[in-house]
């Protein structure tokens, strides 16, 4: 079976998603797999190279990496007074079916910090 996970951060958030991915994946049981959104906001090279690393790992994930930074970027001067403590990203989550596949019947959102 195939799950799709949503996942929504920025770049101090990308350790703790890395981490959260990994325990999804560690758990997994035999034959599921899963398709990971990751909507990102200004995230750098170096932790992207790491979501490629992760995927590379198991041969059970298909990690979407999502750049949202000109997404976000346009929402913040549309409507600053969305902002929750000063970061957008928390707000991309809204808007996820801007960015996942057409098809994708069931999603779960997860929060970067939960551990499975």
């Amino acid at each position: 079976m195939n799950y799709s996970v949503l996942y929504v951060f920025d770049n101090n958030y990308a350790p703790y998603a890395g981490v959260s991915i990994c325990s999804i994946l560690e758990n997994a049981l035999e034959g599921e797999s899963f398709t990971i959104y990751a909507l990102m906001d200004r995230v750098s090279d170096e932790n992207k190279e790491l979501f490629n690393k992760l995927q590379a790992q198991y041969n059970n994930v298909e990690i979407v990496q999502k750049d949202c930074s000109d997404f976000s970027k346009n929402l913040k001067e549309t409507n600053p007074d969305l902002l929750y403590r000063g970061s957008i990203a928390a707000m991309l989550r809204l808007f996820y079916v801007d960015f996942i596949r057409e098809g994708t019947k069931q999603l779960l959102y997860l929060d970067c910090d939960t551990l499975v």
